[in-house]
């Protein structure tokens, strides 16, 4: 049976809110003289609506909220309610409005832009396929190195990606495949989706293929075109460059504006890698790819148009986004997953020298996030030489300085145990005897200790 489909595939999918929300600011900005010359008469409207009515009850993947928001635009045209909006953009913009309003469908809209409306027009009369959005925006988005803004190890050997778009393979597979090469010894990973509004469905499946021990009887989903007739297909990549990161925990982190394929990928993760968890807040809720129509003039139709035959998530998301594992704010989500995944780490650690390892970055983070607050009265007594180290009290905090080198902000990890900031290798705690400090103790993350005298 899904053979059979893999057959019938004929062309790659968009699922995104960001190809559509860019398209409505491109066109408004450079199609100011085409609204001042577009007569909006009356009859022009009911066009627009008529051509509008009838895609959506003919292609919109679930019939009977294409037959409810058709029927609602209709009563509201009949009623008069866009009757008094004399510009495209008002016109387009109250369109939009009930459109979201009836179908609740975040990718369901109708932009202006004449240029490119002509451009679907020839492409359905001549049956020539011009350049592909992809082609289209794939220079703007290298500037964005397609959407993998940043790469790095966090305390503990935990890799971050912050991915924002999911771009098409076909230009930034490459790079995919150098970022997660990058995180090839990390032990665990964090993914921020929390910027990401969607993108390219291969993309998401090549992505995912990297924490799925994937195989030919894997399929995520099948959906049939309600425009072409055609069937797609998603599933994991057999073979991905580099090695598999299938066996270390994987956060990813949400946000309410995380849509469409990233909550494709947010979803398959959840269901496929047994590793995985999702911290932050409910996604967006916008599931179905889309296609563009072109109506009268310079109009056009952004409208889902893949039915679902088959999915591993019958339920879907659409409307109703996908729940966290943790929920928090999304501008905390980050530092929860930190710190979860050191402690998780550290419980599941066997070696008692690896549990210490991941014991001091715990300790490291809580004392940079939730610094403790040392009575000045002991703070002071910390001050003076100890061998070729100075520590100092300024502005309220204890500072270090190595050799007359640069003096290092401490912050207290309890009243004698404090970190260096941009020191990760060791820290320092004050010795007391009979109430009086008489030395420090440099502690290595590596388990050995120095003693120096205070002077």
């Amino acid at each position: 049976m899904l053979t059979k489909f893999k057959t019938k595939i004929l062309h790659n999918r968009t699922y995104s809110l960001l190809p559509f929300l860019i398209m409505f600011i491109f066109s408004a900005i450079i199609n100011m003289h085409s609204f001042a010359q577009e007569k909006l008469t009356g009859s022009r409207k009911k066009e627009i609506v008529e051509a509008l009515c009838s895609n959506l009850e003919k292609l919109y993947p679930v019939p009977e909220i294409g037959k409810k928001t058709s029927l609602y635009i209709i009563k509201n045209f009949e009623d008069g309610k866009y009757s008094n909006y004399s510009s495209s953009s008002e016109f387009v913009q109250h369109l939009n409005d009930d459109l979201a309003f009836s179908s609740q469908d975040g990718h369901l809209g109708i932009i202006y832009d004449s240029v490119m409306a002509s451009e679907l027009k020839r492409e359905k009369a001549t049956g020539e396929k011009g350049d592909s959005y992809a082609d289209i925006t794939s220079e703007a988005e290298r500037w964005n190195n397609y959407g993998f803004k940043e790469l790095k190890i966090l305390d503990g050997n935990i890799g971050y990606l912050n991915l924002q778009t999911f771009f098409s393979s076909k230009y930034a597979g490459e790079t995919a495949a150098a970022a997660m090469n990058y995180f090839s010894n990390s032990n665990a990973l964090i993914i921020d989706l929390r910027r990401n509004g969607g993108g390219w469905d291969d993309m998401v499946t090549f992505l995912a293929s990297y924490f799925i021990n994937s195989s030919d009887d894997i399929t995520f989903s099948i959906t049939h075109s309600t425009l072409d007739g055609s069937y797609f297909v998603s599933k994991p990549s057999v073979f991905v460059p580099g090695k598999k990161l299938t066996s270390i925990p994987v956060f990813i982190l949400t946000s309410k504006s995380t849509a469409s394929a990233a909550e494709a990928f947010t979803g398959i993760m959840k269901h496929f890698c047994k590793n995985s968890s999702i911290i932050g807040e409910t996604t967006a809720g916008a599931e179905n790819p889309v296609d563009d129509i072109a109506l009268f003039g310079g109009y056009i139709l952004r409208i889902p148009t893949y039915q679902k035959i088959f999915s591993y998530d019958k339920a879907g998301w659409e409307g109703k986004g996908i729940r966290p594992d943790v929920e928090v704010k999304s501008d905390s989500a980050l530092e929860v997953a930190h710190i979860t995944l050191l402690n998780k780490l550290k419980e599941e650690a066997k070696d008692k020298v690896v549990k210490n390892k991941y014991q001091w970055y715990i300790e490291g983070i809580n004392a940079l996030n939730n610094p403790v607050t040392v009575p000045e009265g002991i703070i002071r007594a910390y001050i003076g030489k100890y061998g070729n180290r100075n520590i100092y009290y300024e502005n309220g905090s204890l500072y270090y300085q190595y050799k007359g080198r640069t003096k290092r902000k401490m912050l207290a990890i309890s009243d004698e145990y404090f970190l260096i900031e941009d020191y990760d290798s060791y820290r320092i705690k004050f010795i007391r005897e009979s109430n009086k400090v008489i030395g420090l103790n440099q502690v290595f993350n590596d388990g050995n200790i120095t003693e120096l005298t205070k002077e």
